[in-house]
């Protein structure tokens, strides 16, 4: 009965009063995300919030009488468009728009006739456009997604600015806390800083040393950084430092939102086993979400096609209708053998427990995973046309070469 950007309101009545479990996904998954109607009705209305705008959902209503009888019903839905005047901000971990959570999907330095491209593979925040500057970029996308001016963009008006970048790798550059540049004129919202991999003790310290770092972090609202281990470092073994990166990261940013650019094609090292396919892009974006960041980009723009492409929105799909549930807290997540290359991370949202498991290795692998709260539950593998049965907290799975899981365990009584 009402469709917004981030938000469905459904209604329905029932012969007698009833209390009802809402639930929203992709038709081919089934429910992803609940709302849970308490009270006993005859006349229910119920808003879905926090959904990503411009995705369509299929909404299903399960009805509860006192006798414990149950009815369904399904209607289809698609989110409105971005919200044309957005008011960004950053709290409680995630970027808001309009006051809803939102988990950025990025491309930076693309020129306009690359936006079809990205818009596809699921882009929804645009940044820089060195053919043409802010306006040409803002005109060109005529309110289909969100845009951010860069540092090196002249003011520009149109739908969809949400804020700006400080300049790209700022620490690279030798600039502190006290000598960023104030942000492009007339441009508003959320200050974005992209930090190099320097920060991380992995990576090696630059001239300046680690502690220009918090100065640097304390000027932005929203904090990210490029590593590229396949591309820049050219070592298709560090793929796990993606995670454990993007952990010091979320350590360092002490609570603001947090982001990384994934490599998408090849650059310095373009083919053999430092190749980017479908497998490492995958593996690195979803490593990048388990270490906390509540943003990602990909890089370079414009080569997102074919195979990597299809990835590509393959990913940025599972994170729009996943959003909701990975901008909640990380849940505390043990995965055994402790040291290895599975990593995973978990989310509880409306009583649905959430987990994202992947295999940093070329190696396949078998491990146990422990969530506190799974409680003896099945997990949906989504994706996979599978579920895992678990064991408390406690269940099993295989992993084979980079491979990633997702996985949803349903509320109790929905």
């Amino acid at each position: 009965v009402a469709v917004g950007p981030s938000s469905l309101t459904v209604a329905w009545q029932t012969e007698s009063p009833t209390r009802a479990w809402v639930a929203a996904g992709p038709p081919e998954w089934g429910p992803v995300l609940w709302w849970q109607e308490k009270e006993p009705r005859l006349r229910h209305r119920l808003t879905l919030a926090g959904l990503s705008f411009s995705t369509p959902y299929r909404i299903w209503v399960t009805t509860i009488a006192g006798d414990g009888e149950r009815a369904q019903a399904s209607v289809d839905a698609t989110t409105a468009g971005p919200p044309a005047a957005p008011e960004a901000t950053a709290g409680e971990g995630a970027v808001r728009a309009d006051g809803q959570p939102f988990f950025p999907i990025m491309s930076f330095g693309g020129c306009p006739e690359t936006y079809e491209t990205s818009l596809a593979a699921g882009v929804n925040l645009f940044v820089r456009n060195p053919c043409g500057g802010l306006q040409a970029q803002l005109d060109a996308l005529a309110g289909r997604a969100l845009s951010a001016a860069s540092a090196e963009d002249g003011p520009g008006q149109g739908p969809g600015l949400i804020g700006s970048f400080y300049p790209d790798e700022a620490d690279a550059h030798g600039l502190s806390g006290a000598t960023l540049p104030p942000p492009p004129p007339g441009s508003r919202g959320l200050r974005f800083l992209t930090l190099s991999n320097h920060f991380y003790s992995g990576a090696a310290p630059l001239a300046a040393g680690r502690g220009m770092y918090p100065g640097l972090v304390a000027r932005a609202d929203v904090v990210g950084f490029d590593l590229y281990p396949l591309q820049e470092w050219c070592r298709p073994d560090r793929l796990a430092d993606v995670y454990l990166a993007q952990r010091e990261l979320v350590q360092l940013a002490r609570g603001k939102p947090t982001f990384q650019w994934i490599e998408a094609a090849g650059m310095r090292c373009p083919g053999g086993k430092t190749a980017v396919t479908p497998e490492t892009v995958r593996a690195e974006a979803w490593l990048a979400v388990v270490g906390g960041a509540r943003g990602l980009g990909f890089f370079p723009p414009g080569a997102w096609t074919g195979e990597v492409g299809a990835a590509l929105a393959e990913v940025t799909r599972a994170i729009r209708y996943l959003a909701p549930a990975l901008l909640s807290p990380l849940a505390p997540t043990a995965v055994d053998p402790p040291s290895g290359p599975v990593k995973a991370g978990a989310w509880h949202r409306q009583g649905a427990l959430y987990v994202v498991a992947v295999n940093a290795s070329r190696l396949s692998r078998r491990v146990t995973i422990d969530v506190p709260g799974l409680a003896g539950r099945a997990l949906a593998v989504l994706g996979e046309g599978r579920s895992v049965i678990s064991s408390g907290d406690t269940f099993l799975d295989n992993f084979g070469p980079l491979a990633t899981h997702l996985y949803v365990a349903a509320p109790f009584g929905s």
